[in-house]
C-alpha cells in the first residue's frame, strides 16, 4: 500500500499551461513526457515540476501567472459537463463530483448556511507532517486561479466573487499574501484553522450563459466522465487514516503497531486484514512513510543525519544507514549531497 499521493494526481491539460510558461519566461521544460488521453500527471510530479518552475522563477506570483495562461479546456471533461448546467449550483455538484478528474489534491466538500456557501477541505496526512507545503501552497493556489477564471467565464465576471478564503498553511510572507488579496479581490488568510472558501449563497443562482442543450452529446459526455471516475474511485480514507496515524506515532518515537492501533481505535489484527485487502501490511506502510520523511528531511541542510535517524524513530543511526542505502544504494549524506549538487 502506498501514500494518498500515489494514487492522486491533475489533468494533463496542466501540461500546456507549464509550457506555455516556461516558454515565454525562457525555462526550460521540466515535462518530458507524452501523456496519453485521459492519462493524469501523478501528483508527486506535479509536485516536483512545481518545486522546479519555482526555484528557476523565484517570484511570489507563480500559481498567478500559471492560473492566467488557463483555457476552459484545461479542466477537460469537467468544463464541458459544465456547460450543460443551468446555474452555478449545478457547477458547483459536477465540479466537486468530478474533481477527482481534473485536480485530485484534496476533495472539497460544500457547506451552506443562510449567511455563507462554503467549500472546505481537509490537510492529507504529509501536510500536517510538515511536507510537500511550498508545493501544496502553490497547487492550491493554481487551482483556485483556474476555478475563478472558469466560473467567472461561465456567468457575468463581475457577478462572481469570492467573499474570503482561509487555508491552514504556514510560512507564507506578508508580500506574498498581500499578492493573493490582490488577484483575488478578497482576504486571504494563511495558518487558519481549517480551509475555506467562502461565497454568498445567491451566486449559486446565477444563471449559466447560453447552456448547452445538447442532452445526447451531455450523456456522451458523461458516461466518459464516469469511466474515468471510476479509475480513481479506490476509497483511500483508511489508507490517510493509517499513513496520518504512523506519522504521528513516528513523532512520539512509537512505530509500533499495537501504537497506531490504540490511536485509531482498532486491534492491530483489524489493521492488518484491513491492510491485507489492499495487498499490503503494516511493516510496508510504515516503510513507505520512512522513506517520504526521509527524503524531505534530507532536503533540510539544517538536520544532521542523526537528527534524523531520531526523527524517524530509528535506535541507532547505523540502522538507518543501512535501511536508507536499501533504499536507494547510496548512504544518507552521498545521496544529500548529490542531491544538492543537482
Amino acid at each position: 500500500m502506498k501514500s494518498s499521493m500515489v494514487y492522486q494526481g491533475v489533468g494533463n491539460g496542466l501540461v500546456n499551461i507549464v509550457n506555455k510558461f516556461c516558454q515565454q519566461q525562457n525555462i526550460i521544460s521540466p515535462i518530458h513526457k507524452n501523456y496519453a488521453l485521459n492519462e493524469r500527471i501523478p501528483l508527486q510530479e506535479w509536485f516536483r515540476i512545481l518545486n522546479y518552475l519555482n526555484k528557476k522563477y523565484r517570484k511570489n506570483d507563480l500559481a498567478i501567472q500559471l492560473g492566467k495562461l488557463s483555457e476552459p479546456e484545461t479542466m477537460g471533461l469537467v468544463s464541458y459537463l459544465a456547460l450543460y448546467c443551468e446555474n452555478v449550483r449545478e457547477v458547483f455538484q459536477v465540479y466537486t463530483h468530478y474533481q477527482k478528474v481534473w485536480y485530485d489534491v484534496v476533495s472539497f466538500e460544500m457547506w451552506e448556511s443562510k449567511k455563507h456557501f462554503i467549500l472546505h477541505w481537509n490537510n492529507p496526512a504529509y501536510l500536517e507532517a510538515g511536507l510537500y507545503m511550498k508545493e501544496m501552497r502553490i497547487a492550491l493556489m493554481i487551482n483556485l486561479y483556474i476555478f475563478m477564471k472558469f466560473f467567472s467565464n461561465l456567468v457575468c465576471e463581475e457577478s462572481f466573487k469570492i467573499e474570503k478564503i482561509e487555508l491552514r498553511l504556514e510560512n507564507v510572507s506578508v508580500a506574498e499574501t498581500q499578492l493573493y488579496n490582490k488577484h483575488f479581490s478578497c482576504p486571504v488568510v494563511f495558518n487558519a484553522e481549517s480551509n475555506r472558501v467562502y461565497f454568498r449563497p445567491k451566486i449559486l443562482d446565477l444563471k449559466i450563459t447560453s447552456p448547452n442543450k445538447d442532452h445526447y452529446l451531455r450523456n456522451l459526455l458523461t458516461h466518459s466522465a464516469d469511466v474515468q471516475l471510476e479509475k480513481y474511485a479506490e476509497d483511500i480514507s483508511f489508507k490517510e487514516l493509517i499513513y496520518r496515524n504512523i506519522i504521528a506515532a513516528i513523532k512520539e518515537n512509537r512505530t509500533d503497531i499495537h501504537y497506531v492501533a490504540e490511536k485509531v481505535g482498532l486491534k492491530p489484527r483489524v489493521i492488518q486484514n484491513r491492510l491485507k485487502q489492499h495487498n499490503s501490511s503494516y511493516s510496508e506502510q510504515l516503510v513507505e512513510v520512512r522513506k517520504m520523511l526521509a527524503f524531505r528531511y534530507l532536503e533540510n541542510d539544517r538536520l544532521s543525519i542523526g537528527e534524523i535517524s531520531e526523527l524517524l524513530g530509528y535506535q541507532e543511526q547505523a540502522s538507518f544507514h543501512h535501511t536508507f542505502k536499501g533504499w536507494t544504494g547510496k548512504s544518507p549524506r552521498k545521496w544529500r549531497l548529490e542531491r544538492r549538487a543537482a
